[in-house]
């Protein structure tokens, strides 16, 4: 029986000695912040804390982990603002009354940059890569392929 309450007491001994490392240690604080950050979706500013955090620690996984989902993330945003900005300069082109054989190939060139874009992107998907990034991303890809088939007409 006392054996038993030794090893309790060692158990718990050492649970609060891990506690007290992750939540003292500089590196691992960064790193709970930066996953904060992450899953409220700031992959910026969770970027740059786990960075921090990984400097300071190189064996700190979480932080690793953190900056390799934060820049795939990054990858899908800016995926997403390009086709954004692509489709309004497209909506700016075709709202000319006449569409010129220059304009044409200009939005040819814009669906197929997008679409070639995104099957570059598609390869860094992971399981902890955000489900509506992805969505909208998708989303976006087939909008620029209906465009490319009615502008190819």
């Amino acid at each position: 029986m006392p054996s038993k309450f030794i090893v309790f007491i060692v158990f718990i001994f050492f649970l609060i000695s891990v506690f007290i490392f992750f939540n003292l240690n500089p590196s691992y604080q960064k790193s709970y912040e930066a996953k904060f950050l992450y899953f409220n979706k700031n992959y910026t500013e969770a970027l740059a804390l786990a960075d921090e955090a990984y400097s300071l620690n190189h064996y700190n996984k979480m932080a690793f982990t953190i900056i390799t989902q934060s820049e795939n993330n990054i990858k899908y945003q800016n995926y997403i603002d390009d086709a954004n900005n692509y489709y309004d300069t497209i909506d700016n082109l075709v709202s000319s009354k006449v569409l010129s054989d220059e304009n044409r190939i200009r939005i040819i060139m814009m669906c197929k940059i997008i679409i070639s874009d995104y099957e570059h992107i598609i390869k860094f998907k992971t399981r902890f890569t955000d489900d509506d990034l992805i969505a909208d991303a998708t989303q976006m890809r087939d909008k620029f392929i209906i465009i490319l088939k009615n502008i190819e007409k």
